[in-house]
């Protein structure tokens, strides 16, 4: 199908190269095509030296930042893919908790565009982490955390502005504008979040990190709320669940 992937990425040139970018190549992407997406000068002559200079583009000095100028770069209604630049691997849930290695990429964006399609709404995601105990062989429509490490969205423009919890936020405001956000519980990904050097890890504190988190929740009450694992302050959503129920059969072409 036609969409646009874009890579938002900072300082990790090499993480790139090595994780998300061979990712996407063992998993039947035309390079070529993609876009990585790079915040200033310093950024583009040191990816440049990696990847196709005519594939760069820059802009934005935050997260938040960035996503937004990437929407206003593409056609309102344009479908767009976003993918970080730390992804190991893609699982998909198979019988008897058990997982395999997704095989195709591009029947799984189809197939996350297919359900927004069907359920009128304009943004999807996968489960954050791959752990076969956690996926579930359903589709999730109601409230959901769509994680920023990937996900796809019709492009609809809506702007983001809390750094440390931007995905969180675009969750929400979808979900306020159409009623739903799709989330394919049954897919999902491997990588170290707030780990590696480079990307957020560059302003990240966390000072930062908490007060993003409570201006968000401040700003919707009712549809968010913190909570403390031990020093740590974590958004929980809150929502009542609603899925659609589908068997392994009916995603297995994302694993051929």
């Amino acid at each position: 199908m036609n969409y646009t992937l874009i890579i938002p990425s900072h300082r990790r040139s090499f993480l790139l190269f090595n994780k998300t970018w061979s990712l996407l190549q063992r998993t039947g992407v035309i390079l070529k095509d993609v876009i990585i997406w790079v915040n200033d000068d310093e950024d583009v002559e040191i990816y440049s030296k990696l990847f196709p200079l005519e594939q760069i583009r820059k802009g934005g000095s935050s997260i938040s930042e960035k996503r937004n100028l990437i929407q206003e770069a593409f056609p309102h209604d344009s479908n767009i893919v976003m993918i970080d630049d730390d992804i190991q691997e893609i699982y998909v849930l198979k019988e008897n908790n058990k997982k395999v290695v997704l095989k195709n990429f591009n029947k799984l964006v189809e197939m996350g565009f297919s359900y927004c399609k069907q359920e009128e709404c304009s943004l999807w995601g996968v489960y954050p982490i791959d752990s076969p105990l956690c996926m579930k062989p359903f589709v999730r429509k109601n409230l959901s955390y769509i994680v920023a490490a990937l996900f796809g969205m019709v492009n609809k423009r809506i702007p983001v502005e809390f750094n440390y919890a931007e995905d969180f936020e675009r969750s929400i405001k979808f979900f306020l504008m159409e009623g739903k956000v799709i989330r394919l519980e049954f897919v999902g990904l491997l990588t170290k979040y707030y780990t590696t050097p480079g990307g957020l890890q560059v302003t990240r504190t966390e000072l930062r990190n908490y007060n993003s988190k409570k201006a968000l929740v401040d700003s919707y009450p009712g549809l968010c709320k913190l909570i403390y694992k031990g020093d740590r302050a974590e958004i929980k959503l809150i929502s009542r669940k609603d899925v659609i129920n589908v068997s392994y059969n009916d995603y297995s072409l994302i694993t051929k």
